[in-house]
């Protein structure tokens, strides 16, 4: 009898696990497909480095391999090889213009300055509700099929970086050694296996309620990044930017967070902020998880006018610092916003 009853238990322990594993297994399935979308996806291709012509035959012949949940136009921005903030501006201000006749967009962008680019779209349009995919290669079928598959069915509403079948936060990206893109400081949010998307649903964001903003950047402010080296004195950054009028610079500091605390270093960093140079310190290394080891040292920093900007990448921190003085008027608010996170930029 004793046995009967523990077999019984046993069967019903195997069952509710049973049970318990397909709820799950339909729970996640069906959050992953919260970020993907089913209905027919309009997708807009800026191609800004050269002619569309024979991208533009590539992709007909690769998306008439995937299905016929989609559509796509071909455009051409044309930017400098010499990138700034104009051109920034310029592929925003095209973005803006078309922003509601497309589900999700797909810019391609030269290695040296995707990261620098999706920074700035990133703090130009503010509350998107679609994604804009950068890339620099839709040379292969291969990118082509990737970059398809991921206009076509993630609904992650963010500037992002597609590099080796993963997608990366825009503001959150680095170029590596080896010439593909990762974050240092955060996870992808989304990996393509196969056809099949697995979103990292816990750091996406949230898709906001309201429309989407575009704040395109004053193209007559100048934002500079100086790095930070043993030596470094207060005559030579008085002596690089001369009449060069700056309003706001990014410090690569040393190593976590080490910075010269010579007086004429100093001396002149106090000269900056007197004229309301917005500046921002970011450690050259860069470490998932860790902070500025040197707290002391960023105490300083910040008594003299370079704030904290732990947590940001370079590129993040330069497009930051353009969107802010852009947008807002009062030093000291600015100051502020400096280490508030406006689009997921502050990975710790």
């Amino acid at each position: 009898m004793t046995n009967k009853i523990e077999k019984t238990y046993l069967i019903l322990l195997v069952v509710l696990l049973i049970v318990c594993i397909i709820i799950t297994m339909f729970v996640c399935q069906k959050s992953n497909e919260d970020y993907k979308s089913n209905k027919e996806i309009k997708i807009h291709i800026i191609h800004t480095l050269q002619d569309t012509k024979s991208l533009q035959d590539k992709v007909d012949k690769v998306s008439k391999t995937i299905d016929d949940n989609m559509s796509y136009s071909l455009e051409y921005v044309g930017t400098s090889l010499d990138m700034t903030s104009k051109d920034w501006v310029k592929i925003g201000n095209y973005i803006n213009s078309v922003y509601d006749n497309y589900d999700s967009f797909i810019v391609i962008s030269s290695d040296n300055s995707l990261t620098y680019t999706s920074a700035a779209l990133t703090y130009m349009l503010e509350s998107l509700t679609k994604p804009i995919i950068m890339t620099s290669k839709m040379d292969t079928d291969d990118n082509i099929i990737n970059g398809l598959i991921y206009a076509r069915e993630l609904k992650i509403p963010e500037v992002v970086i597609m590099s080796d079948n993963k997608i990366y936060r825009g503001c959150c990206s680095n170029r590596t050694n080896t010439g593909s893109f990762t974050s240092t400081d955060l996870e992808p949010l989304a990996v393509l296996i196969k056809e099949n998307i697995e979103v990292n649903k816990d750091i996406v964001l949230e898709t906001p309620i309201s429309q989407m903003v575009y704040k395109p950047f004053n193209t007559n402010i100048n934002v500079i990044v100086i790095k930070l080296f043993p030596g470094i004195t207060g005559d030579y950054i008085n002596k690089t930017l001369g009449n060069y009028h700056v309003q706001g610079i990014v410090f690569e500091l040393l190593g976590n967070g080490e910075s010269p605390v010579a007086d004429s270093f100093l001396s002149a960093i106090d000269n900056l902020y007197k004229k309301r140079t917005l500046m921002v310190g970011v450690p050259q290394m860069r470490h998932r998880g860790k902070e500025i080891k040197n707290i002391e040292m960023m105490n300083v920093l910040e008594k003299r006018g370079i704030f904290n900007g732990d947590g940001m990448t370079i590129e993040s921190s330069l497009a930051k610092l353009y969107h802010i003085i852009s947008t807002v008027g009062d030093f000291e608010e600015a100051i502020r916003l400096i280490s508030v996170p406006l689009r997921g930029e502050i990975s710790k």
